[in-house]
């Protein structure tokens, strides 16, 4: 029981937290900006549905893109959050990183006494903007930038970034060229033995054994179809029959 209640903390305190600041920095630049009560709140109503509803629907599915989007991710008994938390921290400084540059730039233009022209405001920059406040700013915009470019660097040219369409298009061409093999005759696994080395930390494994087949059919088979797992980090060390055999590979 103490686990979990530990666990409803930290989830508590740090997702829902985070989500909460972060929206709150927002809102408040956009009230700001704005400089009316009710036409803010329909701002940052929009705002909102905007970022988590409309923006699945116009196609925008990178996380550097949709706001706030920084959830803990699963949670398991084994590994805890596991890799999910690192992704979890840089995204909070990527979106903390614009959510204070957004709040400095609410600082200087709040309203103060009867300037409430956005021309006014705009002209008292130079005096509002003081040096702590501007390095600040360029420490913001510079963990802003860095962090981003780092997720990016890691989302799409460390590992493979594929969008719903591009998956999409896989799947069916995945389909259209294995659709011949549909009803061909394959064995049976009626007996497995695996032996599986589970690596949390790094993400990895190590599985070794056999499985054996059996043909259940009244016809004989030429040909045994074995598919891999669709992933370049999965290595194949080996693959072989008790019997004589020729392994060929297809793309």
């Amino acid at each position: 029981m103490g686990s979990q209640i530990s666990l409803y903390i930290f989830e508590l305190f740090s997702d829902r937290l985070v989500y909460i600041v972060l929206f709150t920095l927002v809102i408040f630049f956009i009230q700001i900006l704005v400089n009316n009560k009710f036409l803010g709140f329909g701002v940052s109503i929009l705002f909102f549905l905007f970022s988590f509803i409309l923006i699945d629907n116009i196609g925008v599915e990178h996380r550097l893109l949709q706001f706030a989007r920084n959830g803990l991710g699963m949670y398991s008994d084994m590994n805890q959050h596991g890799h999910y938390l690192p992704t979890f921290n840089w995204f909070n400084i990527y979106w903390f990183g614009l959510a204070t540059a957004l709040f400095i730039v609410s600082v200087v233009f709040t309203v103060r006494g009867t300037d409430t022209m956005i021309k006014t405001r705009l002209k008292k920059t130079k005096v509002r903007l003081t040096r702590p406040l501007m390095i600040l700013g360029i420490l913001t915009v510079f963990t802003f930038v860095f962090s981003g470019c780092f997720i990016y660097y890691n989302t799409n040219i460390v590992n493979d970034y594929n969008k719903s369409k591009k998956v999409e298009k896989f799947q069916a061409n995945y389909e259209k060229e294995l659709k011949q093999f549909q009803y061909m005759p394959q064995p049976k696994v009626v007996d497995v033995n695996l032996t599986v080395d589970i690596f949390p930390k790094t993400r990895d494994f190590t599985a070794e054994g056999y499985f054996y087949l059996k043909n259940k059919t009244d016809k004989p088979m030429k040909d045994i179809h074995i598919q891999h797992r669709i992933d370049h980090q999965l290595i194949v060390e080996y693959l072989k029959f008790d019997s004589e055999s020729v392994i060929s590979v297809h793309p």
